[in-house]
């Protein structure tokens, strides 16, 4: 197919447990060796290989045309055993995998965890991601490419090519009024935004803004002056500037343990229009808006796993909400009712802080217009506020169909990596500390994707995401007191939990190219990004959550490591191994052997998992005599 083009094969050699090798936790003897190409033939040779040593292939993708190719992506990663004849993907150890073989198998370097696609993508599934992966890459100010090369291959130097022109960037579409010039400059390698730093203008953290009320559709009423979001950058006067700082605010735990957290203040400088409102004025005394105004920061969230949410079925979000708290536990989640302009009708919410948008192709188009200025035919205006003269209206939308389709594939394509921390005894007894917490009443451990989802490569998979995707009030602490569609002020959408680990890495880089599963940076939690840990946001939790936050606060301090351990990346259940109490065939975690463990084993049949209790590669007839042998409580 001339748009998806192997344009490159890599050629690595792995030498496994040599007593003699420094580089890497896994032995690399040579390094991004480039195959010669020969029309559709590569080829590349090394010399001493021996039984029992690992080459590693590995496909680029290239856009075309050929006079400019650009290499964009890194795909499958194949691999041979040198006098074994194997040779295939890497298969991972199953609890391994958060998303079952949807999950990206393995990953070289953290700093790219989040950034890799469902290796079960067909091939037109895969073109439309790279396709939509060129316009996320893509800076729409200086026309540059934004495709990150990889800065660290044990000790090799950096691996890949100098920034390349993007094949499909566009002149004058940026703004009037923008926060930054492509999506990855908020969406760091498909995962948080960036922190601010004190005394900085906001770019991944955004000013949402509104005044009081319902728009027509259901949502915020668009400030007058502002439009929707405030945008710090322009291609003539920014709309204004807004800085934050942190108080500490300190507290302790029931053994007598201290601990900080840093609340923010957001303060607003050289407002174009004036200050937003009279209750919250412009920090140089310019008036403006004569009335209340609403403003909620926003970071950008990490992008893996946004497919899998959206495959699942609507009814399954439903079901799990209580808004009424019938059964008296304190917890009401609550499912939000938002417009989905592609129907006309309203739909429900799933994505965004307040899950506040029904789609991914509607997320993009929305982020399209508020943070770059680009319109769509979902969105034909640029966000100006009504009383503004000089925002201007686009001729024609920016954005075609295809792009909000080609970049909806790329955020549905993304993927999880793969857990770490499944089989550490210290993320184990976190498990119990999370449940006993009562944490996984909001934070789900696993929801099941529709058989009928329109990516075939999710169909009728369990995801272990850990949320309802619901509204919870989460207390006073983390308000912004800012409705959006049927969420209140005080509640926000069960955040997922996987891949909280890597969140560190994809802001940062390795500390040493030894070890590419080192360094990274202060990660940052929450809505707003002012936790700067995963038990700084913990202890934010209120409202509805208030009862689990105690729960918390009357840990002892190994306890709470644990539990922080577990959430890292938290599983459903594992199945215990070697030293830890041992139910091999309890294969959905209710410490039974019964006919559901039965059943789930027929559905393996034939396949390698964890079902094949014998080891001998696949579930058969042995594997359920093992079962009925240990029939009854574990």
């Amino acid at each position: 197919d001339p748009g998806l083009e192997v344009g490159q094969m890599d050629f690595k050699y792995f030498v496994e447990n040599d007593p003699y090798a420094t580089t890497c936790n896994r032995p690399l003897s040579v390094v991004n060796t480039v195959m010669q190409k020969n029309g559709n033939v590569f080829t590349g040779s090394i010399e001493d290989t021996t039984p029992g040593a690992m080459l590693d292939f590995d496909f680029a993708f290239v856009n075309l045309p050929a006079d400019n190719p650009v290499s964009i992506y890194y795909s499958n990663f194949y691999y041979y055993r040198v006098g074994s004849g194997e040779f295939g993907p890497e298969t991972p150890n199953p609890r391994a995998t958060p998303v079952g073989p949807a999950t990206t198998p393995n990953v070289y370097s953290l700093q790219f965890g989040l950034a890799q696609h469902a290796p079960t993508l067909d091939h037109d599934d895969l073109k439309r991601f790279l396709a939509g992966k060129l316009l996320f890459e893509t800076d729409y100010e200086t026309g540059d490419l934004l495709n990150l090369t990889t800065h660290f291959d044990c000790c090799a130097g950096p691996i890949g090519q100098p920034l390349d022109p993007s094949p499909v960037h566009q002149t004058d579409v940026l703004g009037p009024r923008l926060n930054a010039a492509s999506c990855i400059a908020c969406h760091a390698m498909d995962g948080r935004g960036a922190t601010p730093v004190e005394g900085e203008d906001l770019l991944a953290l955004v000013a949402q803004v509104s005044i009081p009320g319902a728009a027509a559709s259901g949502g915020p009423i668009a400030h007058p002056h502002y439009g929707n979001q405030l945008s710090p950058h322009g291609q003539s006067e920014p709309e204004g500037h807004v800085r934050v700082t942190y108080e500490p605010v300190h507290g302790t735990f029931d053994d007598g343990t201290p601990y900080t957290l840093q609340a923010p203040t957001y303060s607003f400088h050289d407002m174009q229009h004036g200050g937003l409102g009279n209750n919250v004025p412009d920090a140089d005394g310019t008036s403006g808006h004569n009335g209340e105004a609403e403003f909620s920061p926003r970071i950008a969230p990490m992008l893996a796993g946004l497919g899998m949410l959206e495959a699942v079925d609507a009814a399954t979000i439903y079901a799990l909400a209580d808004p009424d708290d019938s059964d008296g536990d304190g917890i009401s989640g609550r499912a939000n009712e938002v417009w989905d302009e592609s129907a006309q009708q309203t739909a429900l919410g799933r994505f965004g802080w307040k899950a506040n948008q029904p789609s991914l192709r509607q997320q993009a188009a929305a982020a399209f217009l508020l943070d770059m200025g680009l319109t769509s035919t979902l969105f034909p205006n640029d966000d100006c506020g009504d009383e503004q003269d000089d925002c201007g209206q686009s001729d024609s939308p920016e954005l075609s169909d295809g792009d909000l389709d080609d970049i909806a594939a790329y955020l549905r394509g993304l993927t999880l990596p793969p857990r770490r921390n499944y089989d550490d005894a210290d993320a184990i007894a976190g498990m119990h500390l999370f449940k006993q917490a009562n944490c996984q009443s909001c934070h789900v451990p696993r929801l099941r994707t529709s058989a009928t989802t329109a990516l075939s490569a999710y169909r009728d998979i369990q995801i272990e995401a850990f949320t309802d995707l619901l509204l919870h009030d989460m207390g006073e602490g983390l308000a912004d007191h800012r409705p959006h569609f049927q969420a209140s002020g005080e509640e926000w959408r069960t955040p997922p939990l996987w891949g909280l680990s890597y969140v560190e890495h994809a802001l940062g880089v390795p500390a040493t190219c030894e070890d590419p599963t080192s360094g990274g940076a202060v990660p940052n939690f929450l809505h707003d990004g002012r936790a700067r840990s995963i038990m700084e946001a913990i202890l934010w939790h209120g409202g509805e959550a208030e009862a689990s936050r105690q729960a918390v606060l009357g840990m002892t301090a190994t306890q709470r490591d644990q539990l922080v351990a577990y959430t890292a990346y938290p599983f459903d259940d594992p199945i215990f191994d070697g030293d830890q109490p041992a139910c091999p065939a309890d294969l959905n975690g209710d410490a039974r052997i019964d006919l559901d463990d039965l059943l789930a084993m027929l559905g393996m049949w034939g396949e390698p998992g964890v079902a094949d209790l014998d080891d001998d590669g696949s579930v058969d007839a042995d594997d359920i005599a093992m079962l009925i042998q240990l029939w009854g409580p574990c």
